[in-house]
């Protein structure tokens, strides 16, 4: 019986819930450390639309877009601008393959 009750418990116990991250959407969080254009835009690679590229696109721009980080630390600056370059760089290469 006690067994069961501690079970029960436990089962009841839910871990906390994931913290959220300011670069993160729709519960994916964007790789920016690998190559995959798809994981770069916080794509799967069966969506292959040129609209879902371009709205990923999009709104990973308004998230990383050089201008945002202005009046920012001079390392946030030069982050946000690498990963702007390598978003560009990732939707030009899908692009290119449709």
């Amino acid at each position: 019986r006690r067994q069961q009750q501690q079970q029960q418990q436990q089962l009841r116990q839910r871990p906390p819930p994931p913290k959220k991250d300011k670069y993160t959407s729709g519960g994916v969080k964007f790789n920016f450390d690998t190559t995959d254009p798809y994981a770069v835009l916080g794509l799967k690679p069966h969506e292959k639309n040129k609209k879902t590229i371009t709205t990923a696109f999009r709104r990973q721009m308004l998230l990383w877009h050089p201008d945002r980080f202005r009046q920012e630390v001079e390392t946030k600056q030069k982050e946000a601008l690498e990963r702007s370059k390598l978003i560009t760089r990732s939707y030009q290469i899908l692009r290119k393959g449709l």
